[in-house]
């Protein structure tokens, strides 16, 4: 058997507040997204609220996590560690998202950026 803590309503607020800002989304715009009141946002950060498990699994989707990630603390990898055993950087993807939508406003109606551009400026970032 694992010895794997649940988080407290109050930790897991905390993640759900982390990764609200690493994606950079307001109360109001993830309370949109998800179709909850954005008090209800307020009180699951503060571990005032309690999550339904529809509610949990769509915090889940939408941070693209696991249910794991959420309630316990175990923590997934993101990054991965090289053949010579250096760590690479982790992903974030809030900034990796911000990053692409920002190449494709600036350069994706331009005549001469096709696939290839993109990707080569991805790898580059």
């Amino acid at each position: 058997m694992s010895n794997l803590k649940i988080n407290t309503k109050i930790e897991l607020g905390k993640i759900i507040k982390n990764y609200r800002e690493e994606f950079n989304y307001s109360q109001d715009e993830l309370a949109k997204k998800m179709n909850l009141p954005r008090s209800a946002i307020s009180l699951i950060e503060l571990g005032k609220r309690d999550i339904s498990s529809s509610e949990l699994v769509l915090f889940a989707k939408f941070f693209d996590l696991s249910l794991d990630e959420l309630l316990y603390n175990n923590k997934c990898e993101k990054g991965f560690v090289s053949e010579e055993g250096t760590d690479k950087p982790k992903l974030n993807k809030g900034k990796f998202k911000q990053i692409f939508l920002y190449l494709i406003e600036k350069c994706g109606s331009k005549v001469n950026v096709g696939k290839t551009v993109i990707y080569k400026l991805l790898y580059f970032i």
